[in-house]
């Protein structure tokens, strides 16, 4: 074969014309329509893809958490703290040390840094301004947390791939199922079979 009778380049085409022939070669072999989905626990979604967003049944954490290393307090008690006057806290009922992710202790609503904390005795503390009530705190209106009940975990079209960390995510939002899951071999079986049609 001489080098004039090679053709060495795929046909270029319009984007449209491509878009109509996939159509068209679908349709001739009946696969232009979405695959059905079915619901799966998260242990079988691995690999599937998402038919529809996957919703948070809760909130993650489900309880307020504190986001920094510091002293839990009531942010109230807090309000008469300026540098000029420093407000003296008491441990364990006016203040109590947390550390990062773990539970806000009843009674108290906020999370003092402890880089904004001075330690005067081994039961004094003294702060120079006060904290508003939500500061420093997962799972509160003023911070957002991992996910929140009733808006999704997974959006179909930003990650319709279901991974490990999708999976992550999904299972402590109490989302143990994924309903309708496609699976990976049945998109990539719908895209031979346009490409064979064709």
């Amino acid at each position: 074969m001489s080098l004039a009778e090679r053709n060495t380049y795929l046909e270029d085409i319009p984007l449209l014309e491509a878009r109509a022939r996939l159509h068209a070669a679908l349709e001739a072999v009946g696969r232009a329509a979405p695959l059905a989905g079915e619901s799966v626990t998260l242990d079988q979604a691995l690999g599937r893809v998402t038919a529809e967003p996957i919703w948070a049944r809760l909130s993650a954490p489900h309880y307020h958490a504190a986001a920094m290393d510091g002293y839990a307090v009531q942010a109230a008690a807090t309000v008469e703290a300026t540098e000029t006057r420093p407000l003296l806290l008491r441990l364990g009922p006016q203040a109590q040390p947390v550390n990062t992710g773990e539970p806000l202790p009843p009674g108290t609503n906020a999370v003092i840094m402890i880089e904004n904390v001075q330690h005067l005795d081994a039961q004094t503390l003294s702060i120079t301004a006060p904290v508003a009530a939500g500061s420093r705190l997962r799972n509160s209106p003023r911070t957002g947390v991992t996910s929140t009940r009733g808006r999704p975990v997974v959006s179909q079209c930003a990650s319709p791939l279901v991974r490990p960390r999708v999976r992550a995510a999904a299972g402590p939002s109490g989302s143990g199922r994924a309903s309708r899951l496609r699976s990976r071999r049945q998109t990539a079986d719908r895209a031979r079979a346009g490409k064979r049609a064709g």
